[in-house]
This record gives structure tokens, C-alpha cells and sequence, in this order.
């Protein structure tokens, strides 16, 4: 038995919060001069989510590594709007799960009306999806005692989590066959794969042949879902409809491709190239339907990589 699989609620010292002013100071209100964290205990975590609830507590999610231990695993801690940790929540505010037993964490958490809490990530080489009560224990109506694991054709990663009206989970992320491609799941509320969504749950693109990878997912008001990430250096998106389909009245028969340019340096005898990358992070609806998607472009040049924000909106 492998007793990393139960979840244990230990004080972590690695996931770290700041809120600001809307001038954009730190808050001082909030935690010790605008920061929150948890408590010492692991050698290595990082938090990479943070949701609101609506009774202003904060949610953080990532990965941790306990001491003795090689993987890390997944982790949550709950702070009170203060900024202190929320006691309420696991064991002193935190919670750790051991999910399969290597390179594991949460990249991605979405909150329920009923106030629990869905984390996906990785597992080895599995995506991965754990739920939790409010109170930070895992639901033990969800999946195999609270997780679910899901294997692609290749080693996977849950990047992003989206919730449908009618409470199933929509995943995004990356499946790797030889090179990387979008990898999309939806689950029931109870955690099987819901197999009218693509190929018995799961939907996979290849944007022509790229290197690809998934880190947003966008669910419209008609059932379609939007997935943002990067395919060969360029921000990337598809759209899929409410089956798991590509939706082909989206860009190119579903997908699209936006290329952020690349450096020129003018000399003789002739300019130089500097490569670029760009990827999409972040999704987000306007009131009008276009969507905006949000990210990094990188410039590779003599002076090291240079490093930007993105931006650019499509229309819907």
C-alpha cells in the first residue's frame, strides 16, 4: 500500500500570496506587509492557482515536497481574508495529497456553488484531478476516494480546469506523442469521463504538426470550448463544440495560429533574425463575445532572452 495515497494536512512554508492596492502597492493589510504564507515544514513547494470564494477566503493550489521524500505532490492552503491561514481547512490551514506517486501538482483549481474544490495537474505520466470537501478533506464521491487519473496515448499533464452549468469538468493540457498536441478531457461530476465528449471523453489536436501544448480553457455560454496555449513558438487556439469536435467555423477548420514577429537587428551586410516565442496563460470573455487571451512572447537575442507581455483579442 502505498501510504502517500491518503491526503495529509501538514504546515508548509511555500506557498506565498501578495495582494495589492489598486494603485498597485502592496496591501499592508493584508498578512505581514501584503504577503500571505504558510507555515515552515517543506523543503520545496510553489503555488501556480488561486481562486476567490465568495465569503472573500482564498484558495491557493500547487506542489510541495515534504522532507525525506523525492516527489512532490499536490498542495492547497486556505487564508482568510486577512491574509492568516484559514485553521478550518485541513490541519493549520494546508493540505498535501500524494496522488501517484511521483512528479505530482495541481496547475489548475476551480471552485464548485457547493464550495468544493477541483484541482487538476499531473501525476507521473497521467493528468490528474483531485477533489476536495470544503473543509479541505477529499471527496470520497469523486473518482477513486476523491482522485482520478486519467492516461492519453502518452505521458499528459492537466494544465487548465473549467465547470459546465450541469457541473461536469472540462480539462486542458498536453499530451506528448513524439512532439507535444492539445490534450482536452470532460468528466461527470463524479469523476468518469463523460464519453460523448471526443474519443470516449478525451479530444486531441495536432496543429500541424508543432510542438503544442494547452494552459487555458474558456467554456462558452453555448457549449463550445475555447483552448489557449502555444504551438510552435506562436500563441495557439482551437475551439471545440459541445461534443468534443473541432468546431471548423473557427479559424481554420478549428484552429488558429498568431505569430508575434521576431527581432531585427539592421546592419551590414545584411539584418539579423532574433527568434521569438509566445504562448497564450490566460483566457477571458468581453461583453461583446470577443475573447481575450493573454501570455508571453520571448525574444531570443544577443543579449540573452528578452522577455514581454502579450495580448490579443479575437473575435468570437
Amino acid at each position: 500500500m502505498d501510504v502517500r495515497r491518503a491526503t495529509r494536512s501538514v504546515p508548509t512554508n511555500g506557498l506565498i500570496l501578495a495582494r495589492y492596492n489598486p494603485d498597485g502597492s502592496l496591501d499592508t493589510g493584508f498578512g505581514p506587509n501584503g504577503t500571505g504564507t504558510t507555515n515552515a515544514g517543506l523543503s520545496s513547494s510553489q503555488a501556480l492557482a488561486v481562486a476567490l470564494q465568495p465569503d472573500g477566503k482564498i484558495i491557493a493550489a500547487g506542489s510541495a515536497q515534504e522532507p525525506g521524500l523525492a516527489s512532490q505532490d499536490f498542495a492547497l492552503a486556505r487564508f482568510n481574508p486577512d491574509g492568516s491561514l484559514d485553521t478550518g481547512f485541513g490541519s493549520g490551514g494546508t493540505v498535501i495529497t500524494g496522488v501517484a506517486g511521483v512528479n505530482e501538482g495541481a496547475h489548475a483549481l476551480v471552485l464548485q456553488p457547493d464550495g468544493k474544490i477541483i484541482v487538476a495537474g499531473a501525476a507521473g505520466s497521467s493528468s490528474a484531478l483531485a477533489r476536495y470537501n470544503p473543509d479541505g478533506s477529499l471527496d470520497a464521491g469523486f473518482g477513486s476516494g476523491g482522485i482520478v487519473t486519467t492516461a492519453f496515448a502518452g505521458p499528459s499533464s492537466a494544465n487548465a480546469v473549467a465547470l459546465q452549468p450541469d457541473g461536469m469538468i472540462v480539462t486542458a493540457g498536453t499530451v506528448f506523442v513524439g512532439l507535444g498536441d492539445f490534450a482536452l478531457a470532460r468528466y461527470n461530476p463524479d469523476g468518469t469521463l463523460d464519453p460523448g465528449f471526443g474519443a470516449g471523453g478525451q479530444a486531441t489536436t495536432d496543429f500541424a504538426g508543432g510542438d503544442d501544448a494547452a494552459f487555458a480553457v474558456l467554456l462558452q455560454p453555448d457549449g463550445r470550448v475555447v483552448a489557449g496555449g502555444v504551438s510552435a513558438g506562436d500563441f495557439a487556439l482551437a475551439r471545440y463544440d459541445s461534443m468534443g469536435s473541432l468546431d471548423k467555423s473557427f479559424g481554420k477548420n478549428g484552429t488558429t495560429t498568431t505569430h508575434f514577429g521576431a527581432a531585427v537587428k539592421k546592419g551590414k551586410p545584411k539584418p539579423v533574425f532574433f527568434p521569438s516565442t509566445a504562448g497564450i496563460r490566460a483566457l477571458a470573455f468581453q461583453p461583446d463575445g470577443r475573447f481575450v487571451a493573454a501570455g508571453f512572447f520571448n525574444i531570443d537575442a544577443e543579449v540573452g532572452r528578452m522577455g514581454h507581455f502579450a495580448l490579443a483579442r479575437y473575435f468570437e
